[in-house]
C-alpha cells in the first residue's frame, strides 16, 4: 500500500474512515422531503434546482433554497450521499401550545388550525407542532407571547 501513495498502512483506520464515509446522512424533514420529490433525475433536478432558483416554484420553498445556497451546508454532497448512502430524518422539536387564560390547546386537523378545550381522538388530532408548522400556520409570535404556553414535548 505504500507503494500505492499511502503514507500510512493502517487498516483498522483506512477502514473507520471509509466507514464514515458512506454512512447515511441526517438531514431536515424539508431536504428530505425535497429530495424524495426529485431522486428518481436526481443530477438534472440538482442542476435544474440551482440554474433557474428564481422560478415562482423554486422560491415558494424558500428553505430549501436558502439551505441549498449556503455552502457551509455542503448541500451537493449532502444530496449525493443520501442518494447513495440513505439517510436519516432530523427529529424535529415539537410544542404543545395553549392559552393560559381559557386553559384551550392548539389544535389541527387536516392542517385546520383551532383552539378547544377537548380534543377528540377519533378526529386525527395534531397537537404537537413543529416550529415550523406554526409558522406557516401563522402562529409563530406564541413563542414570544405571555397569553400562550408553549411546551416542548418528547
Amino acid at each position: 500500500m505504500k507503494k500505492a501513495g499511502f503514507t500510512s498502512c493502517n487498516i483498522k483506520g483506512f477502514l473507520n474512515q471509509l466507514e464514515k464515509v458512506t454512512e447515511s446522512v441526517v438531514v431536515d424533514k424539508f431536504v428530505a422531503d425535497w429530495y424524495e420529490e426529485h431522486k428518481d433525475d436526481l443530477e438534472f433536478n440538482i442542476w435544474d434546482w440551482i440554474a433557474f432558483r428564481d422560478e415562482p416554484k423554486k422560491t415558494k420553498n424558500g428553505r430549501f433554497n436558502d439551505w441549498l445556497n449556503k455552502g457551509v451546508n455542503t448541500p451537493i454532497q449532502t444530496l449525493v450521499k443520501m442518494h447513495l448512502f440513505g439517510y436519516k430524518v432530523k427529529e424535529e422539536k415539537k410544542y404543545k401550545v395553549k392559552i393560559v387564560k381559557t386553559g384551550q390547546y392548539l389544535y389541527c386537523v387536516d392542517n385546520d388550525f383551532t383552539f378547544v378545550t377537548y380534543v377528540r381522538p377519533d378526529d386525527n388530532p395534531r397537537i404537537y407542532h413543529t416550529e415550523e408548522e406554526l409558522k406557516e400556520a401563522g402562529f409563530d409570535d406564541v413563542f414570544d407571547n405571555p397569553m400562550f404556553e408553549v411546551t416542548e414535548v418528547e
